[in-house]
């Protein structure tokens, strides 16, 4: 997800890719319950983890790598 050659929307399509396809398999298998709103709250925090990555880049510049690894 760390790719720094990734668009914004590109990273944000894959998280929301993977959250749709566990909801999907939750469904189908009957795990627990399938909700639109577990779908939106995944995504919801994806993003705000690429974001909070995005700022600690721009605010620590090359230290930001090793910090969050």
């Amino acid at each position: 997800m760390l790719k720094p050659n990734w668009s914004f929307l590109k990273k944000i399509a894959v998280i929301a890719g993977v959250s749709l396809l566990f909801e999907g398999l939750q469904f189908i298998f009957a795990i627990g319950a399938s909700d639109i709103t577990d779908f939106m709250g995944n995504t919801l925090g994806g993003i705000m983890g690429v974001g909070v990555y995005i700022v600690f880049c721009k605010l620590f510049s090359t230290k930001a790598k090793s910090l969050l690894f």
